[in-house]
């Protein structure tokens, strides 16, 4: 038996009974997809572990929440005690304690690199191996981290047993720019129990409201094909004023709805089976949810500038304009022009899912990589 503790705030409103927590990303989303996978085995001890501290919100509550196999635990975070001494009173105070001492092995994962220096303060405390998967590209490049350096993000990226990688780009800049070796693997994502078939009646956007997502290069897309239905699903973030920004600009494009609240996921999948086009406009990625989401129902995707290991061309799932604003505008009218071009691209991006990204696949690398840690590999 193995017990694997996950470490994300950010999957909090993922669970049964928190759909009004704070909002998911897409770290969240795939850690959560990943430790829902993984519990399935009754070799693994799936738990998951919120820090109140860094969750932020005023209804979360561990007690209210639930899943059917990960065991759930809150562990409220004392600014003024180092967090491994708190993790270790958790533990006591939970009868956990002989699991540390037993022979059980553990792993903690988490995601995104602010979380490196978590794992490596837990991991002390609990004597477990450590595993961190990146998200962002610009985690293996220059790390989002205003306390600390790049050079210090990188140093904690070596302290941890193993770091796990996306794509191949990411996988290649790793060690092109810090010699940090990693281990790709692809996002996991369930396709739909049953087929969905719907009326493909609007061109979706589906982001955060963050500037990096430049959502304002969509709206303008939309006042260029007046004659088609445009949607946005836009979680407001901290950038409120980003937000309103758009919906007051959004508000004079009569073709263009936003949505500024978090969707659930059994929910969203409708929009994305009702777009003709699902369309990305974001600056930096690692590699997006929603490109899986729109092949898992036969979405054809136009890009602006995302192509994470020029995936779009070399599946022929869509159309990547690779940052020009003219090339943009005529992949849309290309794709809205071809209804058989668009299903095309929507069957090979739902082959694409289910070959690559498919849950038992996704899973069974994870737990080599769980095995190899704690063989030292």
């Amino acid at each position: 038996m193995v017990s694997v503790f996950f470490i994300l705030d950010e999957a909090y409103s993922l669970f049964p009974g928190g759909e009004d927590g704070p909002r998911f990303g897409g770290a969240g989303l795939q850690m959560y997809l990943l430790a829902d996978e993984l519990s399935k085995d009754s070799e693994l001890d799936v738990h998951w572990m919120f820090l109140s501290a860094s969750a932020r919100h005023p209804v979360v509550d561990v007690m209210s929440i639930s899943h059917p196999r990960i065991a759930l635990s809150h562990i409220p975070r004392n600014r003024t005690v180092p967090f491994g001494h708190v993790f270790m009173k958790w533990a006591w105070e939970n009868k956990m304690r002989s699991r540390y001492d037993s022979p059980h092995p553990i792993v903690l994962i988490a995601s995104t690199a602010v979380y490196a220096s978590c794992l490596l303060e837990q991991a002390e405390y609990a004597r477990a191996k450590t595993i961190l998967r990146l998200s962002s590209d610009t985690d293996t490049t220059n790390p989002r981290w205003s306390q600390r350096s790049r050079e210090e993000a990188f140093s904690l990226y070596r302290a941890i047993d193993q770091i796990v990688t996306q794509t191949r780009t990411q996988h290649d800049l790793l060690f092109k720019n810090v010699f940090i070796e990693s281990t790709r693997i692809g996002s996991i994502w369930p396709l739909p129990k049953d087929g969905i078939f719907l009326e493909r009646e609007h061109i979706l956007w589906v982001a955060s409201a963050q500037a990096l997502k430049q959502p304002w290069i969509f709206f303008n897309l939309a006042k260029q094909f007046p004659s088609e239905r445009f949607v946005m699903v836009m979680p407001v973030t901290s950038e409120v004023q980003l937000a309103e920004y758009v919906i007051r600009q959004a508000s004079s494009v009569d073709n263009l709805t936003v949505i500024d609240e978090q969707v659930p996921l059994d929910e969203l999948v409708e929009y994305f089976a009702k777009a003709k086009v699902f369309v990305n406009t974001s600056e930096i990625e690692g590699f997006p949810n929603t490109f899986l989401q729109a092949g898992a129902v036969r979405t054809p995707i136009l890009s602006f500038g995302i192509n994470p290991d020029d995936m779009l061309n070399v599946h022929k799932m869509g159309i990547c304009a690779d940052g020009d604003v003219e090339r943009f505008t005529e992949g849309l009218t290309t794709l809205l022009g071809d209804a058989s071009l668009r299903d095309e691209y929507g069957e090979n991006g739902f082959n694409y899912v289910k070959q690559f990204h498919n849950p038992t696949l996704i899973a069974s690398q994870w737990k080599a990589i769980i095995q190899g840690v704690l063989d030292g590999r």
